[in-house]
Formats: C-alpha cells, structure tokens, sequence
C-alpha cells in the first residue's frame, strides 16, 4: 500500500520515475498504524486517488469495495463544493450531499468513525 501511495498518489511515476516517501506512522512495535495527519494539499492529492487505492485493497466479491467506492464518490464531490471560491445559489446548498455521505461514512464505520471532522459534514456545518 505505501507502494502504491508513493509511486501513483505522491510520486511522479508517469514522467520522471520518481517515487514519493510517504511511510504509515507505525507504532513501536509495529503491530499498529498511528494516527496519521497531513497537510491539506497532501490530503487533496490522497482524497483525488483515494477510490484507486480501495479499489486495490479491497476485493471485487467484497460488498463493502461498492459501499466505500460510493462514499469516496460522494465525499469528493463534497469537498469540491466546500472548497469552491464560487459562490453558491441556494439549489446548490439545498442539493448539497453532505447528509448523504455521512449516512454512508457511519453505516461504514458506526461510532468510531465519528470525529470532529466528520462531526463537522454531518451536522451540515458546511452548508452555512
């Protein structure tokens, strides 16, 4: 997976050959990943790939690879229109899909993908 993340996501395979260095925060023991935090252009360019990645790591037969592909979907679209400078017409707020991926995220992750950052989709802090 760190492969994958620095040769497709962070690196420049397609024209220099030119890998990224990216590495999963392990625990001491190695037996955990930490908590993993990023910048906001790292995270963009992660997010943009992301439905590659799952679509590596998480097999056809799963039924769970079609509910994460949906979610990532949605959740892209999501913070497309949370970041536009544009300015948005009162249909694009009322069709915002903010409640939409967050059903998804928590019938993925029930309580504990429940953070503050999710907190902030679901409760539609981003449509106001």
């Amino acid at each position: 997976m760190e492969r994958y993340i620095n040769m497709h996501m962070y690196g420049d395979n397609q024209h220099s050959g030119h890998s990224g260095q990216w590495q999963f925060p392990w625990s001491e023991d190695k037996k955990l990943v930490e908590k993993v935090t990023m910048s906001n252009c790292v995270a963009c360019s992660f997010i943009y790939d992301f439905d590659a990645l799952i679509t590596l790591l998480i097999l056809d037969s799963n039924p769970c690879q079609k509910t994460w592909l949906d979610a990532v979907s949605v959740y892209k679209k999501v913070v497309l229109a949370a970041r536009s400078w544009a300015e948005l017409s009162d249909n694009d707020i009322e069709s915002d899909l903010s409640d939409e991926f967050f059903e998804m995220w928590i019938k993925l992750h029930g309580k504990k993908g429940f953070t503050n950052y999710f907190h902030m989709i679901g409760a539609g802090h981003l449509k106001y």
